[in-house]
């Protein structure tokens, strides 16, 4: 019993104590007041509603997204590289935009530097191609660049040297332009020399020097029988003179013997007379 009557003891004093607090938060707000907080609007305005069969606006650059590739990172001089050009809508209504090569173009500059070396409206004349893409669409077209310099009216002249370059998609109409893409130019190779060639070369140098020393020959043949031609004509000379004289010494010897032949005949006519 005894246990009883104190814990009834101990609890009446909380409840006692407990309402006392809760009469002392009570009288301290009623003196500071809190503030009554203000309601914010948890929505925006809804946005102005858009009519896809109304009449199509000229593409602003939030409407497009360009990109600009290529099956291959470079190409070497006195070749080309193909560009893909690509141009999507992005917005959630039709829009239009000029796809005419003077309006759409690719330009080139060095990786290193600004400066533009070659555009693909250069030699492309004036004119409007309008393009109506729908919300998604993707229009594609290409271009191709063999290294060369150009400048407005299609003038420029002259090929890059070999290096590393930048390309990129412009729009300058929309004000819009694609991300770079690096393009790496590489030199021509030497032309290398013609099959037989130096067969052939070496050919006419063989027949050159046969005709030189064929000229030499003859040449020195000439000049052989021309430095003979003297000692020839005097053999000849000498030999007619020792014809000569073998044959007058034969007609003396025929002469003597005539002479002989009359002394015998006398005095044999003699001696038949005796």
């Amino acid at each position: 019993m005894l246990v009883l009557l104190v814990v009834g003891l101990l609890v009446g004093a909380g409840a006692g104590a407990g309402y006392g607090i809760g009469r002392a938060v009570d009288m301290v707000r009623s003196a500071w007041p809190e503030p009554t907080p203000v309601l914010e609007a948890a929505k925006e305005a809804p946005p102005t509603p858009l009519d896809p069969a109304g009449p199509a606006n000229t593409c602003d650059p939030s409407m497009v997204s360009l990109d600009l590739g290529s099956p291959t990172a470079g190409f070497t001089l006195g070749d080309s590289i193909p560009f893909t050009m690509r141009v999507t809508n992005v917005g959630r209504v039709p829009c239009l935009l000029d796809g005419h090569r003077s309006s759409m173009q690719v330009t080139v500059t060095a990786a290193d530097g600004d400066k533009q070396l070659w555009s693909s409206a250069d030699c492309a004349g004036t004119g409007e191609e309008l393009l109506l893409l729908g919300p998604d669409e993707v229009w594609e077209a290409t271009a191709r660049w063999t290294g060369s310099r150009s400048a407005p009216g299609c003038g420029g002249s002259g090929k890059v040297p070999a290096g590393e370059y930048a390309a990129t998609l412009t729009l300058p109409d929309v004000g819009a332009s694609s991300d770079p893409f690096e393009v790496t130019v590489a030199a021509a190779p030497e032309p290398e020399p013609e099959p037989g060639s130096k067969n052939e070369g070496e050919a006419d140098g063989g027949s050159d020097k046969s005709s030189d020393k064929s000229s030499q020959k003859k040449s020195d043949g000439q000049s052989d029988e021309s430095s003979d031609q003297p000692a020839q004509d005097a053999e000849k000379s000498s030999g007619d003179k020792k014809s000569s004289d073998e044959k007058n010494s034969s007609n003396d010897k025929s002469r003597g013997q005539d002479e002989d032949g009359g002394g015998d005949k006398g005095p044999a006519k003699d001696s038949s007379g005796a």
